[in-house]
């Protein structure tokens, strides 16, 4: 503390020592596209013969301060529209309102013009040149033009960027092939919560690409951002109103091919006005969606291999068929507010997403002749996420000062899932033989299901109906946060401007998690659903003779379902509505009645205590940052952030060691643990441009990633058996990660944007899983000493560094200066190639014997081996090929991934990457002949491609995902 009592103390004198200001005069305004009417992002603005410039901000404004009282050329300039240089007198005028119309360049003697596609890559170009770091756009005219499915969608075009899905669906972003858990996700610069239980990854499907004004993603932050950025940042910027009325009018219809539906809708609307002389403005967007978004899998394939030298055995597989449908509502509601030199602006996000999944499995147990069938049903699951933020910029002379307050909050509540596991009473060796290690090598897990001797329908005739587990869980997170930047803007001469930033943050953060879980089963169960329903004779003589037995036949329903493309049978399946209502009878009794009846009501006392949690988190930090420019070439951002923790949450610990069933209730322990961390973390930034065509971008940065809530939540239940499963380990440190990039672009009207760029993070105490171990220090862990010895997982700091490095080229053109045909193309490509080293611990436990009492403890064999980091591509491929032509416009887009390491493995042969993988998108926008009114096709995953993992062994699959292709079609209109 005395170091920040120091730095706070130098930022204070920093800010009053005197400044000598060799100007005074003020030049602003608002530049705007000639023949559009639309305001410009990245417009260049420069006072030649100074350091003095700036570019334009999302609203197309631009101020530049402190200019020395006398005559002056003002030069402004981007790519795609002709430069221009007006001389003003600031002798005369100190502060000069300038409006600017940029014209379209000319080429050749004539003037291009600008396409739909054509705007909205300039934007993008000008905005990611005229940034201090190393950025990459979406802008406001990419996002409306041909609108992707989602923001994550919009975001997976970036370099470098790849993307998690479900159902299909774009949901979490990786950048560089860091984990969506090191992306820090922001909506107008608000933090947005962790949607899950475990990570601090949020779900970005929540956002509707509609209500948004750009997208930017930084992958240099500097010291005025937050550091738990290893990825990048990805802030999604809300619209705000023009100074024009705006309303913008989208109703859709879609199709899945995965079921052959045509039931997805999506309703879109919204507008924005300004009042009272156009200094208030208010805008205001609401969506509403429902869609299918099922899928097929094939999947948890269990495959080992005892040794270097042994043979690779497939044991197991499951099929699954998933059907989810989604309904998702969300809007936003954005209120500015201007003043002569204050803007007060409240932005507010919200989005609900309402689940309705059922999800039934196959498992074909190949080494142990087995088969079981089941299902997962959870008639209604919600997510929510609500972001709200207050922002007041006040710019008074060579002053600027910041403030803003914000909540975030997202809740992911599930009322109940039912699931019912069935196996047993199935026909002898079904897969025909005795199974052994000798007989299942070398299988490939595709053809296992092949291999059966029945029919599904003879497999599952004699299976007897089993108990109806039950889970509820929510989760729940939100953050409270104010900030605090003042910034001022002083001369050296003509030829150096320094502007000196300094600033703090202050956030409060609540998390809890509560799961409860029960099963209904017995006799009680089986006599609830035998009096409610009908049985087959069949049914009826075999409950006779055992009232505690019925066959599970008659809650089972034929379909014709193929999955993977027709290449498994998948009949039949549970009959879903009647485990519902099996389900609303047995809540239907009463609760004095209920819970006496331990022949139909079973808790699960371990499911429902040991993974509850609650805490909280206290963020404080300050920055320093000054950013110097020295002539009109070379702009210098150094800067040092102080960045402190403290975590306080609360888990519940209890013994079970030798306790026989599960709802045995146990004595439980709640522990509260705190954690404090503090980081000193120096930043630096260098922007070059040497010539009008070339910039130079460099950076060195240091960031952080924060351990999951579940690994540091500090309870634990030492199982029946003498181990723990999922230790906390609360005393895990954060990572720490030291990154360096540059980037070098070459940009001219005719070339457009071409950039290549470098990485290289180097990653301290990153966090692994470590896989069964001994206990050695059951004090470190709090654990009683019947531990000493016996087996825990738990996640554990690398002590050895992880390295991640690669490069990444783009190149953004158009050919708006050609004649013909050609003239009308605009093309996007970037590729980015990964490259990761990190060593794994692995622990080999043995068996050890005292030789005096015999009795059997465990010791660990510690080693490590060296594999890529989770979740790193090889190669990142995106291409997108635009076309306008009057009122027409489409765009072609495809993207290529390819071996994304997916598990680490001491085996070589056992270790999982993705496949190979591409993906064809096609929109397509036509104008109508009513003014504003538009006809629009997309058209996702053209060619069906279906999601693979694959082992290094004979490219066996472990993981196919199916979730064919779709298509929607509708009208918008625009005012």
């Amino acid at each position: 503390m005395q170091r920040l009592s120091s730095i706070v103390r130098v930022f204070s004198l920093t800010l009053i020592v005197p400044m000598i200001a060799f100007g005074q005069a003020t030049i602003k305004g608002t530049i705007t596209d000639a023949t559009a009417g639309e305001t410009l992002i990245g417009v260049n603005v420069a006072v030649q013969g100074t350091s003095l410039g700036v570019a334009t901000d999302i609203g197309g404004h631009y101020r530049i301060i402190g200019i020395p009282e006398q005559v002056f050329n003002i030069k402004i300039s981007c790519i795609g529209y002709e430069s221009q240089i007006i001389v003003i007198d600031f002798s005369e005028t100190k502060d000069v309102q300038k409006d600017i119309r940029m014209k379209p360049q000319v080429i050749q003697g004539e003037e291009v013009v600008v396409t739909a596609q054509m705007r909205g890559q300039l934007a993008a170009i000008n905005e990611q040149l005229s940034s201090k770091s190393i950025k990459s756009i979406v802008s406001k005219n990419q996002i409306q033009e041909l609108p992707e499915a989602n923001a994550a969608e919009a975001v997976g075009r970036l370099p470098g960027v790849s993307l998690e899905r479900s159902g299909g669906e774009g949901n979490k972003v990786l950048i560089r092939g860091m984990a969506s858990k090191y992306s820090l996700i922001q909506i107008d610069g608000v933090n947005m919560t962790a949607t899950g239980q475990e990570d601090r990854s949020s779900d970005l499907s929540m956002i509707s690409p509609y209500m948004l004004e750009g997208i930017e993603l930084t992958k240099s932050v500097m010291a005025n951002q937050e550091a738990t950025a290893t990825g990048g940042i990805v802030n999604f910027k809300i619209k705000k109103a023009p100074d024009f009325s705006t309303l913008d009018l989208i109703v859709q219809g879609g199709m899945n091919s995965l079921r052959d539906t045509y039931k997805d809708f999506k309703f879109s609307l919204g507008g924005s006005d300004r009042f009272f002389e156009k200094r208030l403005g208010v805008y205001a967007q609401m969506d509403y969606e429902e869609k299918d978004a099922g899928s097929q899998q094939l999947g948890d394939v269990d495959i080992k291999q005892e040794n270097v030298t042994a043979p690779v055995r497939t044991n197991s597989m499951q099929l699954k068929d998933i059907f989810r449908s989604i309904q998702r509502i969300g809007g936003a509601l954005v209120l500015d507010y201007s003043l002569p030199s204050t803007t007060i602006k409240s932005s507010n996000f919200y989005s609900r997403i309402k689940r309705e999944e059922t999800v039934h499995k196959n498992k074909y147990d190949f080494t142990t002749n087995g088969f079981s069938i089941s299902f997962e049903d959870t008639p209604e699951s919600w997510l929510t996420i609500l972001t709200n933020s207050l922002q007041i910029v006040h710019q008074w002379e060579n002053w600027e000062i910041n403030s803003a307050f914000s909540h975030s909050y997202s809740e992911n509540e599930i009322p109940f899932k039912l699931s019912s596991e069935n196996g047993g009473e199935i026909p002898d060796l079904p897969f025909g033989g005795e199974r052994t290690s000798d007989f299942n090598a070398n299988v490939d897990p595709e053809t296992i299901p092949d291999l059966l001797l029945y029919s599904m329908e003879q497999t599952v005739y004699n299976m007897a109906l089993s108990g109806l587990k039950v889970e509820r869980s929510d989760t729940r997170e939100r953050d409270l946060a104010a900030e605090l930047s003042i910034a001022y803007t002083f001369n050296i001469a003509n030829q150096i401007t320094v502007k000196l930033s300094m600033g703090g943050k202050i956030k409060h953060k609540t998390k809890e998690y509560d799961k409860t879980t029960f099963e209904f089963g017995n006799e009680g169960y089986i006599k609830l659903a035998h009096d409610n329903f009908e049985m087959s004779p069949r049914n009826e003589a075999y409950y006779a003779t055992d009232p505690r037995l019925l066959y599970l036949s008659d809650f089972l329903k034929p379909v014709d379902s193929k999955l993977l493309g027709d290449r498994y049978n998948f009949s039949p399946i549970f009959d879903k509505d009647k485990f519902r209502k099996l389900y609303n009878l047995a809540m239907a009794i009463p609760d004095d009645q209920l819970y006496s009846l331990w022949s139909l009501y079973q808790p699960d006392f371990p499911g429902s205590n040991y993974k509850d949690y609650h805490g909280t988190e206290d963020y404080h930090a300050l920055y320093l940052m000054p950013e110097i420019s020295i002539g009109s070439e070379l702009i210098l951002v150094p800067g040092v952030r102080y960045e402190a923790n403290r975590t306080e949450y609360t888990g519940y610990r209890g013994n079970r060691l030798g306790v026989l069933r599960g709802f045995t209730p146990t004595p439980i322990d709640t522990v509260t643990k705190v954690r404090k961390n503090e980081f000193w973390l120096p930043m630096i930034q260098i922007f070059y441009n040497p010539t009008n065509w070339l910039t130079i971008k460099g950076g060195y940065t240091h960031t952080l990633l924060r351990p999951n809530y579940n690994n540091i939540m500090p309870g634990w239940m030492i199982g029946t058996q003498g181990s723990i499963d999922d230790l906390s380990n609360f005393r895990l440190r954060d990572e720490l990660s030291r990154n360096s990039d540059i980037q070098v672009s070459i940009h001219t009207n005719e070339i457009g944007l071409l950039s290549i760029g470098a990485f290289h993070k180097r990653i301290t105490d990153m966090i692994f899983w470590s896989g069964q171990k001994a206990i050695l220090d059951t004090a470190f862990f709090e654990l009683p000493t019947v531990m000493n010895r016996k087996l825990a997982a738990y996640a554990m700091n690398n002590e050895n560094p992880a390295y991640n490095y690669g490069f990444e080229f783009e190149w953004q053109s158009n050919f708006g200066f050609l004649t013909g045909f050609l003239k009308g193309v605009v093309l996007n490509v970037n590729y980015t190639r990964n490259i990761s080293e990190a060593k794994y611990p692995r622990t080999i436990v043995k068996v050890v014997v005292d030789p005096v009492t015999y009795r059997t403890s465990y010791a660990n064999q510690d080693t490590t081996y060296a594999a890529p980091m989770i979740g790193q591509p090889d190669h990142l491929l995106n291409l997108a090929l635009g076309y306008d032509y009057k009122g027409f416009s489409i765009r072609w887009a495809m993207r290529y991934k390819s071996h994304i390491f997916k598990t680490a493995s001491w085996y070589e042969e056992l270790r999982v990457y993705s496949a190979d993988f591409y993906r064809f998108d096609v929109q397509v926008r036509q104008k109508l002949p009513i003014d504003g009114l538009e006809f629009f096709l997309n058209v996702n995953n053209l060619t069906g491609e279906k999601e693979r993992d694959v082992i290094n062994h004979m490219e066996f699959s472990t993981y196919i995902e199916d979730y064919g292709r779709s298509a929607n079609a509708g009208l918008r209109y625009q005012f």
